[in-house]
């Protein structure tokens, strides 16, 4: 009898133990599968982060990648808030005596940076989780020099920068109507210029530009209970 109830409290020790034993191990599960699910949380959240901004970048919208870092005064700083209108105004302080004709480049210079806009992108290689954040290194890939792509332009449009390239112009724009005998001096300007806006674009969309690629490092940190791309490497 003695044996016996030995035995049955044994067994129902032995039982105790182990559901105690199963209930710290699936509190531990939960609690390591909690800890994970965290930290993969933060992980794609500081990666979607890193990811809208780096889209904006390589759309050269620097207003929207304003919207993803921790100090957006830096992108302001930068001045490349407005790509189009940088590049427009650029273009006219080189030629002053195009700024009559300011609305009409605004179509000729969106098209160059929608072409230049083909060539840029990027590629997260690496990450890895520090004490700050999360760091990326990134691969990026821009328009190297324009340079290039100028020439390509200005090879493109010889023929209507010779003297007889401008009086064939002449000639199309007198036989289509766009210009009389007795059109002012201005008025056959526009006209070329709309015509030359034409070729122009058409010429921009078989130009190549030369690219560069360089890799360099993001680090992604909670700011305010937000992922943003830290912007300390840029005041550098």
């Amino acid at each position: 009898m003695i044996k016996e109830k030995v035995n049955e409290r044994g067994y129902k020790m032995k039982t105790v133990i182990s559901k105690t034993f199963c209930l710290i191990l699936a509190l531990c599960l939960a609690l390591s599968f909690a800890g994970c699910g965290n930290s993969a949380a933060d992980a794609q959240e500081a990666k979607t982060a890193l990811t809208a901004f780096m889209d904006a970048v390589v759309n050269l919208d620097m207003n929207e990648a304003a919207k993803y870092v921790d100090d957006p005064a830096v992108i302001d700083n930068l001045g490349l808030g407005d790509i189009s209108g940088l590049a427009l105004d650029t273009a006219i302080q080189q030629n002053p005596e195009m700024a009559q004709y300011k609305e009409k480049l605004v179509p000729i210079v969106n098209k160059a940076i929608e072409k230049a806009k083909e060539v840029c992108s990027y590629e997260i290689i690496a990450e890895e989780k520090d004490s700050s954040g999360f760091v990326y290194t990134i691969s990026l890939t821009m328009p190297n020099d324009s340079t290039a792509a100028e020439d390509q332009l200005k090879k493109s449009m010889e023929e209507y920068t010779t003297q007889d390239g401008i009086m064939k112009l002449m000639g199309e724009l007198l036989s289509s109507g766009k210009i009389t005998m007795s059109s002012s001096q201005d008025e056959i300007m526009n006209a070329t210029f709309d015509v030359l806006s034409v070729k122009i674009m058409d010429a921009i969309d078989n130009i190549t530009f030369e690219t560069k690629t360089e890799e360099m490092k993001v680090t992604v940190s909670k700011t305010d209970d937000k992922w943003l791309v830290n912007t300390a490497e840029m005041n550098k």
